[in-house]
């Protein structure tokens, strides 16, 4: 007890760690609030994609999706540019924070559109991300427990009916990649056997095995809250640094992880920090910004390398993006060990 007592009046008494990192930056001449370019970047391309989306427009969103994926345009950040619009597609119902019974009178916007396409693999995809979207909305984000009858009712009868609209097209859907990984994405929340998840993951990357995306959505598959193991989350990461070496060193492994640090504690989980510490120099050797020097910084700091925390900060570091970190306080512990 009368340690509890003491550590709570350190932390009461202690400065606040915004204000260590403003000196300690100061003194490493490190910027701070200065906007991230290429999140600023994908923001705006994501922005225009939303806006195509609400306006059901499938042959524009069509054309920009075929003509990214054919090209295999990489953005500065490193992410392949038909990757950003499809989250465009995705979050268009949820950056707008539009109540799920509004979003629902969407709904049949969408499907003149379809209609309109001709119920194509593209179009269908578009159609039934936004009838899981507002699904999802009715279910909320909560605790299955709080969740209303009313909730359950809504995922249950969007979910069956987004698949219904997907299988429809499935015969037709071979030269349409965005309906496989809409397939893939959805798969977890619409009741696909975990077993076939990784058929659908498959099915995916068979368009391109360098794909992060897809490489990504199958590891959160795997986590254990989805009755996967850190375990097989492992075998996945590794399977994914030896099928994408050849072009991006332990790259994949590193994006891996990395997509997945806001939701578990990767000290925690099988990753080996000495082939995440690989992957993220790979990663940057391809693709130099600031965003992936701060995660880098932050994932070292996270396992307890304090050398590599160091030799980051000062050689690597000069503009502070604290999104990229787990807290404020980790920020300025890397930052005050810098100056020692």
């Amino acid at each position: 007890m009368l340690g509890r007592i003491k550590a709570l009046m350190r932390s009461m008494t202690a400065e606040a760690p915004e204000n260590r990192i403003a000196r300690a930056a100061a003194e490493l001449d490190i910027a701070l609030d200065r906007p991230c370019p290429v999140a600023e970047a994908e923001a705006r391309l994501e922005a225009d994609i939303r806006e195509l989306t609400r306006a059901a427009n499938i042959p524009a969103l069509a054309k920009l999706h075929d003509d990214t994926f054919a090209s295999k345009v990489t953005l500065t950040g490193g992410r392949h540019g038909y990757a950003v619009i499809e989250n465009g597609i995705w979050t268009t119902i949820d950056a707008a924070e539009t109540p799920p019974q509004v979003a629902e009178l969407m709904l049949p916007l969408f499907e003149t559109a379809w209609n309109a396409a001709g119920r194509s693999p593209f179009a269908s995809a578009v159609y039934a991300v936004q009838m899981f979207i507002v699904g999802y909305g009715f279910r909320g984000t909560g605790w299955a427990s709080d969740v209303s009858n009313k909730g359950w009712e809504k995922l249950l009868s969007c979910s069956e009916r987004s698949l219904d609209i997907m299988l429809e097209a499935a015969d037709d859907a071979d030269s349409c990649p965005y309906w496989h990984r809409a397939m893939l994405f959805m798969g977890l929340s619409n009741g696909t056997p975990s077993q076939h998840l990784h058929t659908l993951f498959e099915n995916a990357r068979s368009f391109d095995r360098y794909d992060i995306n897809v490489h990504t959505a199958r590891a959160y598959q795997l986590l254990p809250r989805w009755h996967g193991t850190y375990e097989q989350l492992e075998v996945f990461a590794r399977q994914g640094y030896a099928t994408t070496c050849d072009r991006m060193g332990a790259e994949m492994y590193a994006r891996i992880y990395q997509s997945l640090k806001s939701m578990e504690s990767l000290p925690e989980t099988a990753c080996d920090w000495h082939l995440l510490q690989d992957g993220f120099e790979d990663w940057l050797a391809r693709h130099e910004t600031q965003s992936i020097v701060n995660a880098y910084a932050s994932a070292a700091m996270a396992f307890g390398d304090g050398d590599a925390a160091r030799n980051i900060v000062r050689s690597r570091l000069s503009s502070l993006y604290p999104e990229a970190w787990d807290s404020p306080e980790q920020i300025a512990s890397a930052l005050e060990a810098s100056l020692r």
